[in-house]
């Protein structure tokens, strides 16, 4: 038995993804934790696999970009360059680790996986002199970012009395069709490509398979149905509502998943448009043609994994570099205003070459490795190294 300490950034999209890999090592006899806030603990005992132990310790993303804005005078949601460092190599390491470090030191893992803008496992991992593995399921950081990152975090190293040290691998789920030739690349070791799933929730379901989610030989006589999510983030009413009625007349499904606790004035359902709480976005997307979103990882992902192209209003974060990466494998096409997301959502819909661009990527997707097969390779090497 091998005890594996999961560390994400607070947010659903960096948690949720991790889960395939925990109910791996959970089915095969291992104990799984996981370093998240306090905030997510109704999400980790209600979405995550049984079993999972929350190790409660930092801040949710609200406190945490806001924090960073008031030392570096930055803007919470358009951060500098100088503010993405502060955010995840300073902050988020001085909000987690006086209560993560005693926590992960009591619990005592023998192999640490972190998402990849997480840098409280690597320091733990560092501290506590156990290996550890990233999770990239993002496209790569620019290296502005990254350097920045790693100056933040070096005189948390220091005051630790420990050096960064190199992962084992990176457990890639990003797909190479979204990845050109001169992209930055994981290079500080060696990378293992893994299937995404997208999440379906604890209670299970089916998971549907590539080739039974594309359109069907009738597609064209069947009204297209649309999925429309901004996360959990980046969404407030206001966006919604003119997103709502932008797509009237059209088969659609939009989240709210607001993270300040906005309401939207939509009931459940208004003309064609549903409204929805938080669905697992596996369960969202089934008999799904597109999906609208600004653009996070975990959406994009999980919409190319069932072949479904998209339409993308980027917001932050990384949200513009990854739709850099889909407009240009012809998987989808972004919109600059939410005014334009009625033609763009005719134009990909009536084209079907978006469809069948993101039909290859999901091809790509299930030809990797499962989540089960990439642990039993980790852990062979972990035990190599112990």
């Amino acid at each position: 038995m091998t005890k594996i300490l999961f560390t994400a950034v607070s947010a659903h999209g960096h948690v949720l993804p991790l889960g395939p890999l925990m109910q791996a090592a959970l089915d095969d006899g291992h104990d799984v934790a996981l370093i998240a806030s306090e905030g997510l603990r109704g999400l980790v005992e209600s979405e995550l696999p049984a079993g999972v132990t929350l190790l409660a310790a930092g801040p949710m993303p609200f406190e945490l970009a806001t924090t960073a804005a008031e030392r570096t005078g930055g803007d919470v949601m358009q951060p500098s360059i100088e503010g993405i460092g502060e955010t995840f190599g300073g902050v988020l390491v001085d909000l987690s680790l006086p209560e993560a470090l005693p926590l992960a030191r009591a619990w005592q893992p023998d192999v640490v996986v972190a998402d990849q803008y997480n840098t409280v496992g690597p320091l733990i991992a560092a501290i506590l002199d156990v290996p550890w593995y990233r999770y990239a399921m993002s496209v790569h950081p620019p290296q502005s970012w990254t350097e920045a990152i790693d100056a933040s975090a070096a005189s948390r190293y220091e005051s630790y009395e420990t050096a960064p040290v190199a992962p084992q691998a990176t457990l890639l789920a990003w797909p190479s069709s979204l990845t050109d030739s001169g992209d930055a690349a994981w290079t500080d070791a060696p990378v293992h490509e893994i299937a995404f799933t997208a999440h379906v929730g604890r209670s299970g379901g089916d998971v549907v398979d590539v080739a039974d989610a594309g359109r069907t030989a009738d597609a064209s006589e069947a009204q297209p149905k649309v999925l429309a999510t901004f996360g959990t983030i980046f969404s407030d009413a206001a966006s919604l509502e003119r997103l709502a009625s932008s797509l009237d007349g059209i088969d659609t499904v939009i989240t709210r998943g607001l993270a300040l606790g906005e309401t939207t004035a939509g009931d459940e359902t208004t003309g064609s448009v549903q409204w929805a709480e938080f669905e697992p976005i596996g369960r969202l997307l089934e008999g799904v043609d597109l999906t609208v979103s600004a653009g996070g990882a975990g959406t994009v992902l999980a919409s190319l994994s069932r072949g479904v192209p998209l339409v993308l209003w980027p917001q932050g974060a990384d949200q513009p570099h990854i739709a850099e990466q889909v407009v240009r494998a012809g998987a989808g096409v972004t919109i600059a205003s939410l005014d334009d997301t009625r033609q763009a959502v005719d134009d990909v819909l009536r084209d079907p070459r978006f469809a069948e661009r993101a039909a290859a990527i999901a091809d790509e997707n299930r030809s990797r490795p499962q989540p089960r097969e990439v642990l039993g390779s980790i852990l062979q090497q972990t035990s190599r190294l112990s």
